[in-house]
């Protein structure tokens, strides 16, 4: 496995977190034509733009504060619209207030879990609301936790600890072409 150096948003879930996992085929640039500035949670030397993600609105979903806390951080010094929830039931008051384009959600949290999170998101959409880029961030890393998360709806899988260049880059390739799914299979996957 490819390991990553530079800052990571550390978590405090139960599983082994490794590399990180997902279905996007090629790299973000690619689909967007342009690759996030690197950044830094911890760098002050450096101030981050703050328009790098200005048209995305994300819900961050996670129990554990400080997770939450920081990757909502990172996102905001960007210039990304953030609202936060620290459960499930949080989370569909979020939604119910405002729709995001973007949802970054833990799958192990006390009471419901990611989950059911997304298949509730899901049937929602179904009555004609706006689809949402679901992003199921976990500690849970073997191939069959990717496929289940896969499975349930989620579009991606990131497995914690997440590498922040990597999130911005993916973001940013969301944000370029919001109206398409970059990370969307191939015919061949």
């Amino acid at each position: 496995m490819k390991e990553e150096s530079g800052p990571s948003v550390k978590s405090n879930s139960t599983g082994a977190a490794v590399a990180a996992a997902d279905r996007l085929e090629g790299s973000p640039e690619q689909f967007s034509g342009q690759r996030a500035p690197e950044m830094s949670l911890t760098s002050p030397r450096r101030e981050p733009p703050k328009s790098l993600l200005r048209d995305l609105q994300i819900l961050v979903v996670d129990d554990d504060d400080d997770s939450r806390d920081a990757v909502a951080m990172l996102l905001e010094q960007n210039g990304a619209g953030v609202s936060s929830a620290n459960s499930v039931i949080q989370a569909l008051e979020e939604v119910e207030r405002q729709i995001p384009d973007v949802m970054l959600s833990d799958i192990a949290m006390v009471g419901s879990d990611g989950y059911a999170l997304i298949r509730k998101i899901r049937e929602r959409e179904l009555g004609g609301s706006r689809r949402i880029h679901a992003i199921a961030v976990s500690g849970y890393v073997s191939p069959a936790d990717r496929s289940r998360a896969l499975q349930e709806g989620y579009d991606l899988y990131l497995a914690k600890p997440v590498h922040p260049q990597k999130l911005l880059d993916l973001l940013c390739a969301v944000e370029s072409r919001k109206d398409l799914r970059p990370w969307e299979e191939s015919p061949s996957d």
